[in-house]
């Protein structure tokens, strides 16, 4: 009886298993809507490295760090195309904060990407309306209309935190 029961949870987890897809670039094609946020006035603590290591809250931080210039909130909202070969384009309409010294913008986007088999993977974006690209690390959901890829922004060279967003599959 008990090696009955075992022969059928094998035989489940087996099915299972052949009916998970592995995914590739070619899972990330389609028309998606986009919306990505960063952060609302923070600090950004650094260390004697220049890394970054934690926000300014107030209090005395250690001898050799520093903080950072004060970060606003920004929304980026828009369209992104993905071909299934990894290139991607798009256009953007960036909100800024009403109180911040920043201007709206808006622009196009163009990109490059890569998934790996387990659904994880890397975009990098650049546009003609913003001085420096971003990238972001991606997971993408199950493929189809409706299709969630959870975008979370990697650090730029300075080590700051930019946002985190979503692209929806149309």
């Amino acid at each position: 009886m008990k090696l009955h029961r075992f022969a059928i949870l094998a035989l489940a987890l087996v099915v299972s298993t052949l009916s998970v897809a592995a995914t590739n670039n070619a899972s990330f094609k389609g028309t998606y809507t986009l919306a990505v946020a960063s952060m609302y006035r923070y600090s950004p603590e650094y260390n004697n490295k220049g890394q970054q290591v934690g926000f300014c809250t107030g209090q005395k931080i250690p001898n050799g760090y520093s903080c950072g210039a004060e970060v606003e909130q920004n929304v980026m909202t828009g369209t992104l195309v993905a071909d299934g070969n990894g290139h991607v384009s798009g256009s953007f309409s960036m909100r800024s904060d009403p109180n911040s010294p920043h201007k709206s913008k808006s622009g196009r986007l163009a990109g490059s990407y890569g998934v790996q088999s387990n659904g994880s993977g890397v975009l990098s974006l650049t546009s003609n309306a913003i001085s420096n690209g971003a990238s972001f690390a991606i997971l993408l959901g199950p493929n189809g209309a409706g299709q969630v890829v959870t975008l979370v922004a990697l650090p730029a060279a300075g080590n700051g935190n930019r946002g985190a967003g979503t692209a929806i599959r149309q």
